[in-house]
């Protein structure tokens, strides 16, 4: 477990942004009209506090998220395999929706379960922890990483205990995902000479308006 403190050595932003509102389709979906806003809305916001790099999951509803923020930032966008989601709705021939959930919550609740596809809950954050470490180390000081719930989860139930995590958002340790909000923004700071990560903010959402939340 990470020990949460202040440095005061140089240090790294990483905004963890979960995907716009995606179709609700089998597979590889894109993202909605109204996900579509909340893509431009988010990628507005960052250029008031500019990023020098742009990164994203490979899906599909991933990387049309991130394209926003890429071009309002100026910046190239990068993909990235270790911040995928664990598992995926469409990855297992002949599975329906109400089977994939029950899967998901299984390898959420037992994090060292093994899923019939994809990863169990500890290691998509322990690679996820890797990718954040990795850019964190990097002479660049803010990263955006377009991502998902589930893995911004994994990744934060790795770092950080219940407890820290409760304090932020009550319960977050029981529901997890479901207070991950489309292109809500979680920012860590990453210290470059420690292996050290502060949290700052846990799923805000305060960038977007009412009408599309």
């Amino acid at each position: 477990m990470l020990v949460m403190q202040i440095s005061t050595r140089p240090s790294t932003h990483i905004y963890l942004v979960r995907h716009a509102q995606k179709r609700s389709d089998f597979g590889d979906p894109g993202i909605t009209a109204l996900g579509l806003q909340q893509a431009q809305i988010t990628g507005t916001y960052f250029t008031k506090i500019g990023v020098d790099a742009v990164w994203s999951s490979p899906r599909l509803r991933t990387r049309e998220t991130a394209a926003f923020i890429a071009r309002e930032t100026n910046c190239e966008l990068e993909i990235d395999e270790r911040i995928t989601e664990r598992a995926n709705w469409g990855d297992l021939k002949g599975q329906t929706f109400p089977e994939f959930e029950l899967m998901w919550e299984r390898a959420t609740k037992d994090r060292d379960w093994h899923p019939p596809i994809g990863d169990t809950s500890r290691h998509a954050g322990m690679r996820m922890t890797r990718a954040v470490f990795h850019m964190g180390h990097q002479q660049k000081h803010d990263w955006f990483l377009v991502t998902h719930a589930g893995a911004i989860c994994d990744l934060l139930r790795n770092l950080f205990s219940s407890s820290t995590l409760d304090a932020l958002i009550p319960n977050f340790s029981i529901e997890t995902d479901a207070f991950i909000h489309e292109c809500s923004i979680t920012e860590l700071i990453v210290d470059r000479e420690a292996k050290h990560i502060e949290i700052v903010s846990l799923a805000s959402t305060e960038h977007l308006p009412d009408e599309l939340m």
